[in-house]
């Protein structure tokens, strides 16, 4: 293999890995506003939650996972 292909073989493994990193940033994101979310839904009493059709145990396991198990 010569120098130029080794390059570019450095170069498209950086950037598949810069892509990953990326989506592991965006996934972390989306998941800290879910769960801001679901906090401020959990500050909700019962009846207003059954208004909605949101139990509170399914909040309560929602907010005892971290954001990777989602």
């Amino acid at each position: 293999m010569t120098t130029q292909q080794h390059i570019r073989l450095n170069k498209l493994s950086l950037g598949i890995f810069n892509r990953i990193i990326h989506l592991l940033a965006i996934r972390k994101s989306r998941k800290s506003l879910e769960r801001r979310e679901y906090e401020q839904l959990a500050s909700l009493p019962d009846y207003l939650l059954r208004d909605v059709g949101i139990k509170r145990s399914d909040l309560n396991l929602k907010l005892d996972k971290p954001f990777w198990w989602s």
